[in-house]
């Protein structure tokens, strides 16, 4: 059964903008950023209707040129990226009011729907990526599903020889390297604490390329008291990020053989208090972000080449790097 969709198009604490500009007003092309997302959802089979929410009349504005078949509806911003996530999900229900206990809609028949959730800033992001991650991701069985996207999909795209490209910080495991997509399913009315509590804890650390983000996340494992096991795959993770940004890959790979990606994901639903998961999208448009103002212009450059190796990905018939 198709599902309600969210996209994130906020300007607030917590976003990031690129030449001081909300990303979904940026032009690829000469359209919005943001029109391609919804150009995606509105083509998705699996997408019955979109919610935006940003500044809601300056959007509109955006997309006043653009025609949709699906209902758009337009939801004015919160004072952060965590309150639009949370925004976002509740007025997918018709009967919320802002500011109402959203614990009252969970006598509604909807209330444990799934809802597709997706940035704004993905403008390579295609309806069959999306309608695969709503299909095919365990959603009867998690309430909130990350995607990941494995590192042989989006090798093709990296700067090679005269050519730009968009470089990309990996999660290292025993069995997958990858890196964490723009796309998400999520049960909302289930998500108690991970909303409240831990997305906005996991933002905040997120570009842990930074020093003193590996210290507050250290500190964080500390004052949770989750455990000696957690701080063991922390480090051990970041090492081998280190050294995969390094290339030095034969001391990655034998450090990535500690650490299985389901050992971590068993270990993180209790703490997270909710059914967790993480699943692995089919293509990388849902990945491939303008995250800064080079990639938006590698983005410009490269479209028309990176639009054709995607659609050989999808396919099937693009060769895939065996050498990670």
């Amino acid at each position: 059964m198709a599902v309600d969709s969210i996209v994130l198009a906020g300007d607030r604490k917590g976003a990031r903008l690129v030449h001081q500009t909300n990303k979904a007003f940026l032009k690829l092309r000469g359209k919005p950023l943001l029109s391609y997302v919804i150009s995606a959802l509105d083509r998705a089979n699996e997408v019955r209707s979109i919610h935006i929410i940003g500044p809601s009349e300056a959007l509109k504005q955006l997309l006043s040129q653009f025609h949709y078949e699906k209902p758009i509806h337009y939801i004015e911003q919160g004072e952060n990226v965590f309150q639009n996530i949370w925004f976002g999900s509740l007025h997918t229900f018709p009967e919320y009011v802002r500011g109402s206990d959203y614990q009252d809609l969970k006598s509604l028949p909807e209330a444990d729907k799934t809802i597709f959730l997706a940035t704004c800033d993905i403008p390579f992001l295609e309806p069959k990526e999306i309608d695969h991650f709503i299909t095919q991701a365990p959603a009867q069985d998690y309430d909130f599903i990350i995607g990941i996207t494995r590192k042989e999909l989006l090798i093709p795209f990296a700067p090679k020889n005269s050519e730009p490209g968009i470089s990309f910080a990996y999660f290292v495991f025993r069995d997958i390297i990858f890196r964490q997509s723009n796309v998400i399913l999520l049960r909302p009315l289930k998500l108690g604490y991970v909303m409240e509590e831990f997305i906005p804890l996991v933002y905040g650390l997120r570009y842990q390329k930074q020093l003193k983000n590996i210290f507050k996340t250290i500190r964080e494992i500390i004052r949770l008291g989750i455990g000696l096991k957690a701080m063991f795959y922390y480090l051990t993770l970041q090492s081998s990020r280190s050294l995969e940004g390094r290339g030095w890959k034969k001391t990655r790979d034998l450090i990535r053989k500690l650490v299985r990606l389901e050992n971590v994901l068993e270990y993180i639903q209790p703490i997270l208090q909710t059914r967790f998961t993480a699943f692995e999208t089919i293509g990388p448009g849902p990945t491939l972000d303008t995250d800064n103002e080079i990639d938006l212009e590698t983005a410009e450059k490269m479209f028309e080449k990176f639009k054709e190796i995607q659609a050989q990905i999808l396919s099937g018939t693009y060769p895939l790097p065996k050498e990670l």
